[in-house]
């Protein structure tokens, strides 16, 4: 695929990446823009552009600041399991499971904290008085 053919393909990406990268656009290829230096723009695009998110979105996912921040929030927890572990060594009793680091994503819902015995939930969707199904 030419490289007139692929900005073809991917017209919207390329015009947004351009444009908010450098402040020029498809218009301008030819013109103040050179054909060589728009492959070459494309050619080193950064992960985290329109391109590379329409045509390689596996690496623009991992690329963003959140997936970032979810993968150091596990690797704090870990961390902090093994210092409490560590600390507990030799001792009698099992270590508490450390707080886990804020995940402002992640939303709580108090509706699910509780456990509903088997029971009870078939009793609640129309199962019999000794949680058999009707």
């Amino acid at each position: 695929m030419g490289l007139a053919e692929y900005v073809g393909a991917h017209k919207q990406a390329v015009e947004r990446d351009l444009l908010t990268q450098t402040g020029y656009t498809l218009e301008d290829v030819g013109r103040t823009l050179s054909w060589s230096a728009l492959g070459s723009f494309l050619h080193e695009a950064k992960p985290d552009s329109a391109i590379v998110a329409e045509t390689n979105p596996e690496i623009s996912e991992w690329s963003t600041t959140f997936k970032t921040n979810v993968i150091l929030a596990d690797i704090y927890d870990v961390l902090n399991w093994f210092r409490v572990c560590m600390m507990a060594k030799g001792g009698k009793q099992r270590p508490q499971k450390p707080n886990e680091y804020p995940r402002s994503w992640r939303k709580t819902n108090k509706a699910f904290k509780t456990v509903m015995k088997a029971k009870e939930w078939l009793s609640m969707i129309g199962g019999g008085k000794d949680g058999t199904r009707r």
